[in-house]
């Protein structure tokens, strides 16, 4: 892979987030993990074709998971101001969402994830 421009951040929906640590981390591990591929595609480990279905089915799976880190990020930057969830919750309360489903919903996005 090139560098970290192309292969960090186009692959990060959020560099804000991003520490100096985890980049630093990044340019560590990417060599070893470019190592490891080369090796396994050398060896005949690594599935290079794929059928139609496949790629469908992979899309649906990358597109999935990216919608639940979405959502992830969307309820932890809800709860970082107290008054930003409360009035989440108060509007929403009508339609029966209570504190407790709102930690068991974050709790749950973020296992999925």
């Amino acid at each position: 892979m090139s560098g970290l421009a192309d292969s960090w951040e186009s692959r990060v929906l959020n560099l804000e987030a991003l520490g100096e640590g985890e980049k630093k981390l990044w340019l560590q591990i990417e060599p070893i993990l470019n190592e490891l591929l080369d090796e396994l595609k050398a060896k005949g480990k690594i599935e290079v074709s794929f059928v139609k279905s496949e790629k469908d089915q992979l899309k649906n799976v990358l597109d999935n998971l990216h919608q639940v880190s979405v959502t992830n990020n969307t309820l932890i930057h809800l709860f970082e101001k107290t008054q930003n969830c409360q009035d989440f919750l108060k509007y929403n309360s009508k339609f029966g969402f209570d504190d407790k489903q709102m930690v068991s919903l974050y709790l749950q996005s973020s296992i999925l994830l």
